[in-house]
């Protein structure tokens, strides 16, 4: 018993070290997972970054035929085709011809000349023939009649006033003759107005006056231009 004993190993000999809780067999196994999965992520990305248009893209020369890419996946040709067939940049080729055709055709371009100096003045057109004179003509008159409407009253001891309204002919008088005269017929005072009022001082207190107004043709100065007057008596 004692040497049965004595030849058996330590109790946990035959089982290696933990790590993290996993022996080395589960340690190696998980590592080895790792990478894998390390190396698989950096292939899917480098597969990202690669040029889609060198995946999905060949090149063809003007004749159709294959040709080839440059260092960074660039076709060195005349044309580009997708992996589907079409030909876009000899559709994008096609369409710039048909409009710089039609461009030229029409007349028109995209660098616009410089606009030209500007023209001479017009000469100015010949004035108008003046218009006729029209054949109205205008009655002038001789004669005016009586203003009317002459009223006179006392203004002070020794003045008066005297107011009109002009006769209702054309033209219209320019100018009225006042003549102031006492009783016995004497004049004492004559003036003529451009208006149809007046106030004629200088009187004597206490006596009537006869008092008559004319109307004139022309302006102040002209004098009396007929007998047709209107005569009003006033006392002061």
């Amino acid at each position: 018993m004692s040497e049965a004993t004595a030849s058996s190993p330590p109790a946990g000999k035959g089982k290696g070290k933990k790590l993290f809780g996993m022996d080395r067999t589960t340690l190696i196994i998980v590592g080895v997972g790792l990478a894998v999965g390390v190396a698989w992520y950096l292939y899917k990305r480098s597969k990202a970054n690669t040029p889609a248009a060198t995946a999905g893209i060949r090149c063809t020369d003007a004749s159709g035929n294959p040709g080839t890419t440059d260092a960074s996946g660039n076709c060195i040709g005349t044309s580009t085709s997708t992996s589907d067939g079409v030909d876009t940049s000899g559709e994008l080729s096609a369409m710039q011809t048909e409009l710089e055709s039609l461009l030229a055709q029409e007349g028109t371009g995209t660098d616009a000349g410089a606009p030209g100096p500007a023209g001479t003045p017009g000469t100015p057109g010949t004035p108008g023939s003046p218009g006729t004179p029209g054949t109205g003509t205008v009655t002038q008159v001789k004669q005016y009649d009586a203003p009317p409407g002459l009223r006179g009253a006392k203004k002070t001891a020794t003045s008066l006033t005297l107011s009109w309204s002009p006769p209702k002919q054309v033209p219209a008088p320019i100018s009225y003759t006042v003549a102031i005269y006492q009783l016995n017929g004497k004049e004492v005072h004559q003036q003529v107005v451009a208006g149809t009022s007046v106030t004629v001082s200088g009187l004597h207190p206490g006596w009537c006056y006869t008092c008559n107004v004319w109307a004139n043709r022309g302006g102040p100065g002209t004098g009396i231009q007929g007998g047709n007057h209107s005569s009003v008596k006033v006392c002061v």
